[in-house]
């Protein structure tokens, strides 16, 4: 079952509007350039049924999990239910799923099978994933009493039919809700509660050569401005480099006499890893981090993924109390907007691409088969089995004039 969501396009700069000439460059770069794979809307579909383990339990559901390929794989790992922090075994689990695509004679038609049966050393949920050449990369998370510093692959070993796994040099501070980005052979990693504590945020930014066995993690400058929690980190092309862009988050404010309260979610900041090196070996100061344009709405919890050249695909499931654009949503208390946005790098522009078939909050998220594929979210007490979602972007040329 496929179906269309969002025919309609917006676009949104860091103050709702354009200046006359902006406008028309812009405008003019986006017609040259974008003519052949402008994206007119997401083609959605159930990719697959998450299997219960064993058969006859209930299912365990993926908030948070860790989610990445290998060898042409879809590796699934922990995750965890509603009930984090409120139920005897925190609603946290070890499971691994791993989906596979299968050999049909008929190239027309294409299945998936599961393969399960696969765990983690320990029960494990809300730290931080990306994919690399070596397998899926996880970092940190927690297991519901204490955060870790723990890092590993896993990769999928098809040939003996096993989920392998190799520790890495261990983060250098434990912490929950990070964020994870891979460019070539180098991991980023951005820290926002270490030890899982809300009240110390921090914008700790570091990375680990994974080509030098048993590196060390380097600190890097940390993102300007206020801490965040469950920022997004993704990987992308800005039309020059490969950099790292921070999306959106949570800034934890304490208020005198009040209870604190989540803020923010708007700011987009981009880490040049080129203007990093080249600082570093020049006197001249060069500020890797810069501000970009900011989100159309308040993101956190929001899981996002890079695809094709200069887009990231965010899917807005929880908005803030900074959401500036609150007519995208169907009320403007609605608890989710349910909506895609997508930035593009190369002009820092915004379009609204429309509508999600489910709310998707600390679900994972990740690009296969030049799919954009999400595990739907599930609370104690679904009946349904939690299913991937994939997105297809559908590209529609538009001619001059």
């Amino acid at each position: 079952m496929a179906f269309l969501i969002g025919d309609e396009n917006r676009e949104f700069t860091h103050n709702g509007e354009l200046p006359m000439i902006k406008n028309f460059l812009i405008l003019l770069f986006l017609t040259a350039s974008l003519s052949a794979e402008n994206i007119q809307s997401l083609q959605w579909s159930e990719l697959a049924s998450v299997p219960s383990v064993p058969a006859d339990s209930s299912q365990p559901a993926l908030n948070g999990a860790f989610i990445g390929i290998s060898n042409g794989a879809l590796i699934i790992a922990g995750g965890a239910d509603g009930s984090y922090r409120n139920s005897e075994n925190n609603g946290i689990h070890d499971n691994i799923f791993v989906l596979t695509k299968k050999e049909e004679q008929d190239e027309a038609k294409t299945s998936y099978e599961w393969k399960h049966g696969f765990h983690l050393d320990a029960t494990l949920a809300y730290g931080a994933s990306a994919t690399t050449d070596r397998g899926l990369l996880c970092l940190g998370g927690t297991g519901g009493n204490n955060a870790t510093d723990n890092v590993f692959l896993l990769s999928w070993d098809a040939a003996n039919g096993a989920v392998q796994k190799m520790n890495l040099t261990p983060l250098p501070e434990s912490g929950v809700k990070g964020s994870a980005a891979v460019i070539s052979e180098t991991a980023y990693f951005m820290s926002s509660q270490p030890n899982g504590k809300l009240r110390t945020l921090e914008n700790n930014f570091w990375s680990l050569n994974l080509s030098v066995k048993n590196a060390e993690w380097q600190k890097l400058p940390s993102l300007p401005g206020r801490a965040f929690q469950q920022s997004q980190i993704i990987a992308q092309h800005n039309g020059e480099t490969n950099c790292i862009y921070a999306i959106g988050g949570q800034s934890h404010i304490e208020q005198k006499n009040q209870a604190p309260k989540n803020d923010g979610g708007l700011e987009v900041w981009e880490f040049n890893p080129q203007h990093y090196e080249r600082s570093m070996k020049s006197k001249k100061k060069i500020a890797a981090w810069k501000r970009r344009s900011d989100a159309p709405a308040g993101f956190s919890e929001s899981p996002a993924v890079a695809f094709g050249q200069g887009f990231i695909f965010v899917f807005d499931g929880a908005p803030t109390s900074d959401s500036k654009n609150n007519e995208l949503s169907d009320t403007k208390t609605a608890a989710h907007q349910n909506r895609t946005f997508i930035y593009h790098t190369i002009t820092d522009t915004w379009i609204d691409g429309g509508g999600l078939p489910a709310p998707l909050v600390d679900a994972p998220a990740v690009l296969w088969q030049d799919q954009l594929v999400v595990a739907s979210a599930m609370s104690p007490g679904d009946s349904e089995k939690i299913k991937l979602l994939a997105a297809k972007p559908i590209r529609k040329v538009k001619p001059f004039g």
